[in-house]
């Protein structure tokens, strides 16, 4: 297969796909074209660089496969986490990077994939040669995964123990950043929306509070799927309470649309009457009405660095675990405000 065969497949033009394969131009498609050229490469195992599998072929490069393709594959930690779009920013981040050294996606995995007779041959039979683990995993994982494939990279924001290589940007720091955002413009009762079994964002929610000298009360804490659903649905459940709060932290963006959504429903004004902060800044939050004031992690460039990492292992065979912190900063938009400027959620 040839460029001109994926823009035909795709609708668009050489020079679109191009662009887009080389990551050249950011404006180059929508994104809804980008993911279906990226799509097309996937199925077909298409590798532009015909100079690159020449020499590979030549045996110059003995660490390739003899088709000149090289290929890896993504876990996912949650069944639900490829829907996320923060996830879905940082795979295809890492897809477009590994293209550039000639890697490709062959397929991707979750959580519940990994307790499967099939996962260590599935691995061998399509010649993966490394894996990239998105969002947390425990150690129960850690055997599994070693046991199908040495070369492992982590990437997300809960920073891990394990001897793998992990490429993060640290959840429980960014969530102290949020929430002491909240308490400078002097919110004391905030709403936690988002999962609480081992996740580091509702860690520091707890500390925050506790560093404050604010109690951590149960009626302001939600348990929720971390996305759209789980944001206004789980909204709509601290609503029923009938509890007075001033603020809420959401776990992550996702959780933050859905529920100002659910808030703007029910009446309340953002930020006058509540003010909502989160974790991430994807794409979709500076579009928001109002736009969601985050804390940005950089996801493109963690996407980046976790694909020339796990290249680096299967090329180079560095054996040491690589531990790479990137570091996140406060995005201060619209939907925040000093506490007291509207009537508030207990009219």
């Amino acid at each position: 297969m040839k460029l001109k065969d994926i823009a035909k497949a795709a609708g668009v033009s050489t020079s679109t796909v191009s662009r887009v394969l080389n990551d050249k131009d950011t404006k180059a498609a929508s994104k809804e074209v980008k993911n279906r050229i990226w799509e097309i490469v996937r199925e077909t195992g298409f590798v532009p660089n015909e100079n690159a599998q020449n020499l590979r072929r030549s045996g110059l490069s003995q660490k390739r496969d003899t088709d000149g393709k090289h290929y890896y594959a993504m876990i996912y930690a949650r069944s639900q986490d490829n829907k996320d779009m923060f996830f879905s920013e940082l795979a295809s981040s890492i897809e477009r990077e590994a293209y550039k050294k000639d890697y490709i996606l062959k397929c991707s995995f979750y959580a519940e994939d990994l307790g499967g007779k099939d996962f260590t041959s599935i691995l061998k039979a399509s010649k993966i040669k490394g894996l990239v683990v998105l969002g947390r995993f425990d150690q129960e994982w850690l055997k599994t995964i070693a046991e199908a494939q040495k070369n492992v990279v982590y990437v997300g924001l809960n920073p891990t123990g394990s001897k793998h290589d992990a490429i993060f940007c640290d959840g429980y720091k960014a969530s102290l950043k949020a929430m002491e955002t909240l308490l400078e413009l002097g919110h004391r009762k905030i709403v936690y929306i988002g999962e609480l079994n081992k996740e580091s964002r509702y860690r520091g929610y707890c500390d925050a509070l506790k560093a404050a000298g604010i109690p951590c009360d149960r009626n302001l804490i939600v348990n929720a799927k971390q996305g759209l659903d789980g944001g206004y649905y789980g909204a709509k459940e601290q609503l029923e309470r009938n509890v007075a709060f001033t603020a809420m932290f959401c776990a992550n963006d996702a959780t933050a649309i859905g529920t100002v959504k659910a808030m703007q429903e029910s009446g309340y004004r953002i930020p006058e009457d509540v003010s909502v902060i989160s974790i991430d800044d994807i794409e979709l939050a500076r579009y928001t009405i109002p736009m969601l004031t985050t804390v940005h992690v950089p996801i493109d460039e963690l996407g980046k660095q976790a694909a020339k990492t796990l290249i680096d292992r299967i090329e180079n065979g560095h054996t040491l675990p690589v531990k790479i912190e990137f570091p996140f900063s406060l995005c201060l938009r619209d939907s925040c405000t000093l506490v007291g400027k509207g009537t508030g959620p207990s009219r």
